[in-house]
């Protein structure tokens, strides 16, 4: 599976979590800018912290290249997305799904 796939999946799932867990506390009559404030800090430590280590893409390896009197035979190993795109590619799976399931487990509670 390719980079953003896997941040794509990583993004949707924690967002999915962190909704569960936003639409209990907001139903449990704890502030729904509490819930807010969870997201906001999940989604922080979700692309600096999480994404990068479990993709491996924490430190960028240098770029090898190749002499110049030789042409690369073999596929280019993808390129790790900076922290940047990492955050630009995450951030509507993480929104939709948290927004989604905080509406609905609030809903399904009250």
């Amino acid at each position: 599976m390719e980079v953003i796939g896997k941040i794509t999946l990583y993004s949707a799932g924690f967002g999915a979590l962190v909704g569960l867990v936003s639409g209990v506390l907001s139903s449990a009559g704890i502030s729904p800018w509490a819930g807010l404030f969870i997201a906001i800090l999940c989604i922080y430590v979700l692309v600096y912290k999480l994404i990068p280590s479990a993709l491996g893409v924490a430190k960028p390896a240098p770029p090898t290249p190749a002499p110049p009197a030789q042409m690369p035979t073999a596929p280019q190993m993808q390129q790790p997305p900076d922290k940047r795109k990492i955050f630009t590619t995450s951030f509507l799976p993480f929104f939709v799904m948290w927004l989604v399931l905080w509406i609905m487990v609030y809903t399904l509670i009250i």
